[in-house]
């Protein structure tokens, strides 16, 4: 019981790093604790089991807090030409990215403070290049009279102040065990202290706005940064606290911002990820703020997310907060079907987080020069301690050093390997027989598909049953007849999936069928349509469910088979070369990798609009699969460095665009290839994990990276439609023409996945439904 507001996610951060202590929190107001009603208000709570992790009595009303999806603000932000804006932790990434946007949005003056003793020149001239001005000003947020210095200052220097933004943080993970008093006051003050001493200070001024940067840490709490969720937690206490004239305080809970920041940071990344979040650019992150300044809610969580995503983290937190504080803790016991040690599972789970091979895991060597940190530590714990059914501290992988001292203790543990069956004792999971079930009330029917399981070696792909949810409003059922096969499907089947990365669940992103049921709000489509989709999850089954606007009719006289073959992949094309690169005629264009599925698609469509096209392969069959594309320079790059080759093939000109799916050094010696001005687009999910290119080399030569992603497009009505308009326009004209090079049954799906890894195919790989 407290009336500490920084207290329950620690607690709470305490619940999940160890097994060895968990509660509930009950929040209070401390001038009401002598008082007879909270008394009796607190005996009753502590009477009955816990229905919530923490709960807060306030003049006799009890509440517990909870999450609700809003639509984005359509109102105006509300800047004033020439404004006058104050932003605190000014020359962070978040500072920076938001004082050149009220420099382009409002011509506005903007007045940055930190720590640092000068300004960055680049920020400067970058804010007087969008039309602002920028006063940097040497200020501790934790510094009372310092703050009071630089108000003083920014009313001499421009007589005015007209709204203040709190990005000031600390991002500092460890383990609460391991976090010393003064540690947890260098995180939490900037968050807690700094705002406090902000809003007193600017209490006199007429603001149109007072926001607090908080996280969205402080609503899901995670092992390892119990701390800085404590520090937001205090930023959202002060939702709604009039100090000014006549503005409430506001708090955004950010999601992550990519590139920018505290969130840039490649762990805490990792963590938010495995909850599904995607990282905003800072022009949508940008854009996202001017829109909470046109919203009437005080406080707002914002993050990038597709829906269904949303709606799970929406049901997560009020579950968690409105459900059961604690599950009942179950006896370990080893998968059905295991042979393997438990030392080879640790070893399997360390390569796939390493991204190595278990080869090159040393099983003798101490997890901290392997390169385990303290939150990988706690993940990887968490997911040994579900694969075995133990309830394990967080602190194992401290306490046992090395893979091998960590399953000779889990044998020990466990016991000799057993198999799961009919004898098996009530309350011990059966782990290696993993299901995706649904609530019962979301249930629609069960039929035949694949499901991606933890296995004693990795992840497995497992034939069965499978659940399919009852279409909510705007979603439709559909009977697949065909599933594309792609590479996001191999980096499922071995850990590396971008958003799919807690097992169990059923992968598979595009479909054609037809539409068995709609939800409420579908007027476009009817039971019985021919239908192509694009699916977040679930494709690998009989049926699925998915967004009404992901799916368009079947293309005029083209077969499920023949459609989906050419639905993500020419859905890729589109975006490479008409909306982004806008190939011309003329130009010269290497595909790399140009036999498959997606390189086809590229080349047809390259073609079609003129240009001269340079492509890859690796054997003499699809070699001539190129030719026959009309293909003007198919190169064999098993046989030549494709670099050479086509600085050969053109040696008094570069290439105006490179479409890339390869890995490695690939993408350094394609963009040494480009011209000036040349555009190199990566498709290739395989391309991305070892990225590095050279910023300072892009623009000075004035050449162009970017990425394309159709999963990330399809999270936005407004950019997929057009797309998948576009998309039938060009199969009806012949543009873009299926090339199937393989058909396997749904049973056979993981050797079309294999197959596919081995870069077996020329064309699309598709599996069929009966």
């Amino acid at each position: 019981m407290t009336g500490d507001v920084a207290l329950p996610p620690l607690l709470r951060a305490l619940e999940q790093e160890t097994v060895s202590w968990s509660g509930r929190a009950i929040r209070i107001e401390s001038e009401e604790l002598a008082s007879r009603e909270l008394a009796r208000d607190i005996a009753a709570e502590l009477a009955t089991a816990p229905g919530a992790f923490c709960v807060r009595y306030r003049r006799g009303e009890r509440t517990v807090p909870s999450l609700t999806p809003v639509e984005p603000a359509s109102g105006e932000a509300g800047l004033r030409p020439g404004g006058v804006y104050w932003i605190t932790g000014g020359q962070g990434g978040l500072g920076s990215t938001l004082a050149v946007t009220l420099a382009r949005e409002a011509g506005a003056r903007v007045v940055l403070t930190g720590r640092r003793a000068e300004v960055d020149p680049r920020l400067e001239e970058a804010v007087d290049a969008a039309g602002g001005r920028l006063l940097y000003l040497r200020a501790d947020v934790t510094d009372a009279a310092a703050v009071r210095r630089a108000l003083d200052e920014t009313l001499r220097r421009f007589g005015a102040l007209h709204g203040v933004i709190h990005t000031a943080g600390i991002l500092d993970d460890a383990l609460l065990e391991s976090t010393s008093s003064e540690r947890m006051k260098r995180i939490i003050g900037p968050k807690e202290e700094g705002a406090r001493i902000l809003i007193d200070a600017v209490a006199s001024e007429d603001l149109d706005f007072l926001v607090l940067f908080s996280s969205m840490a402080s609503l899901f709490v995670t092992p390892g940064q119990g701390a800085y969720a404590a520090g937001n937690a205090t930023l959202d206490a002060l939702t709604g606290t009039v100090r000014s004239r006549r503005t409430p305080v506001r708090t955004v809970n950010w999601g992550p911002w990519a590139e920018l920041g505290m969130v840039a940071d490649p762990a805490y990344q990792r963590q938010l990820l495995e909850s599904g979040l995607h990282p905003m650019s800072p022009e949508a992150g940008a854009a996202a703020f001017l829109r909470t300044l046109g919203s009437s809610h005080l406080q707002l969580a914002v993050l990038d997310v597709a829906d269904e995503v949303a709606d799970g983290l929406v049901a997560r937190f009020n579950r968690g907060h409105g459900g059961s504080a604690a599950a009942p803790r179950a006896r370990g016991t080893r998968p059905e079907g295991a042979t393997g040690s438990a030392a080879d599972f640790v070893r399997a789970e360390l390569a796939r987080a390493l991204r190595r091979s278990p080869a090159e895991i040393d099983t003798s060597a101490r997890f901290e020069r392997l390169g385990v940190d303290s939150l990988l530590a706690v993940a990887l714990t968490r997911r040994i301690g579900a694969h075995f059914g133990l309830e394990l501290p967080a602190t194992f992988l401290f306490n046992h050093r090395t893979v091998d001292a960590a399953g000779l203790h889990l044998d020990g543990l466990l016991g000799p390997a057993e198999p799961v069956g009919p004898d098996t004792p009530a309350g011990v999971p059966a782990i290696g027989a993993q299901e995706v079930v649904p609530a019962e009330a979301e249930l629609h029917s069960t039929v035949p598909g694949h499901t991606i399981v933890a296995g004693p070696s990795g992840l497995d792909m497992r034939w069965g049953d499978v659940p399919v949810r009852r279409p909510a409003p705007g979603e439709v059922v559909i009977d697949v007849q065909a599933v594309g096969v792609n590479f996001i499907d191999v980096l499922a089947t071995t850990g590396f999936h971008p958003f799919l990365t807690a097992p169990p669940f059923v992968p598979g992103h595009e479909v054609a069928g037809v539409v068995h049921a709609v939800g409420d709000g579908v007027e476009h489509l009817r039971p019985g349509d021919a239908v192509i989709a694009l699916t977040p999850r679930g494709g690998y089954a009989a049926r699925v469910t998915t967004a009404a606007y992901t799916v368009a009719p079947l293309p005029a006289g083209v077969g499920a088979t023949d459609a989906v073959a050419v639905l993500i992949s020419g859905l890729t094309a589109v975006a490479c070369l008409e909306r982004e690169a806008r190939v011309r005629p003329g130009d010269r264009v290497l595909v790399q990798a140009a036999a498959g599925a997606t390189g086809t698609a590229c080349v047809q469509l390259a073609l079609h609009h003129g240009a001269t096209v340079f492509g890859t392969a690796s054997t003499e069959a699809k070699l001539e699969h190129l030719r026959a594309l009309g293909v003007q320079h198919p190169i064999n790059y098993a046989e030549v460095d494709f670099a050479d080759a086509v600085r050969e093939l053109s040696p008094d000109r570069g290439l105006d665009l490179v479409v890339d799916s390869l890995s490695g050094d690939a993408v350094g010696r394609g963009l040494e290839l480009l011209r000036a001005g040349g555009r190199f687009i990566e498709i290739g999910a395989a391309g991305v994990l070892d990225l590095a290119v050279d910023g300072r080399d892009l623009f000075m030569s004035s050449r162009s990276f970017c990425t394309v992603n159709v999963g990330a497009l399809a999270r936005d009505p407004s950019r997929l439609r057009p797309l998948m308009d576009r998309l039938v326009e060009l199969i009806d004209a012949g543009v873009l023409r299926p090339s199937v090079g393989g058909v396997f049954a749904l049973e056979d799906a993981p050797r079309a996945i294999g197959e596919l890894r081995n870069r077996a195919n020329i064309g699309k790989f598709v599996v069929t439904v009966p």
